[in-house]
């Protein structure tokens, strides 16, 4: 999976000077328990990821962190861009596992992000965990039938274990999470596979 969330890892930048925690583009994968690629034998149907809007009510950041010894509030954004990121996550996301995405294919998905935060908090036993919220509005149609529709939202949560070091290092990872459990949401969604014709390789 080291390819597909090349989208990430956090600048820890004079922590107590720093005005914003920043996730830029490199190598970041999910945590573990946050992994799982459900993978595709047949996708006869393509489509392109043709726009992703962000209707978040706070656009200018994904989450608050705490940095330096004096657990400083500090915004965490992600530099390239919010829809940007969720759109490149998603193409590469859906490839991994099979799905037949194609910048050329005349049916459309397009994506409204609704929820997109992470944060630390107390665990209330070890000490400190990151959690993200995610929630993605999908409209899927095929060009040549405009009456075949796939319309849903999928909504996640995760959280790291607990852990007595500062969790701010985990939030990039967090976010990787979030979006890798989105799109198993995605894939193993049954209107989905049935309207796309999917077949997961595990089913008999």
């Amino acid at each position: 999976m080291k390819f597909l969330y090349s989208v990430m890892v956090i600048l820890l930048v004079q922590a107590c000077a720093t005005k914003n925690l920043n996730i830029v583009d490199e190598n970041l994968t999910p945590l573990e328990e946050f992994s799982n690629v459900t993978e595709v034998s047949q996708s006869p149907l393509s489509f392109k990821i043709n726009r992703v809007t962000d209707k978040r009510a706070i656009k200018d950041r994904v989450g608050m962190g705490r940095t330096g010894l004096s657990n400083r509030v500090t915004p965490i954004v992600i530099s390239t861009g919010v829809e940007y990121y969720v759109q490149l996550s998603l193409g590469l996301g859906l490839k991994q596992r099979g799905v037949y995405v194609d910048e050329q294919s005349l049916n459309n998905l397009n994506v409204d992000i609704l929820e997109l935060w992470v944060e630390e908090k107390k665990d209330g036993k070890i000490g400190e965990i990151s959690e993200c919220r995610l929630k993605f509005a999908f409209d899927l149609s095929l060009a040549n039938s405009p009456g075949s529709k796939w319309q849903g939202e999928i909504a996640v949560q995760a959280a790291s274990n607990g852990s007595i070091l500062d969790a701010t290092a985990l939030n990039p990872r967090m976010i990787s999470s979030c979006m890798n459990e989105a799109l198993e949401k995605f894939v193993q969604d049954k209107d989905f596979q049935k309207m796309f014709r999917l077949k997961l390789k595990n089913n008999i």
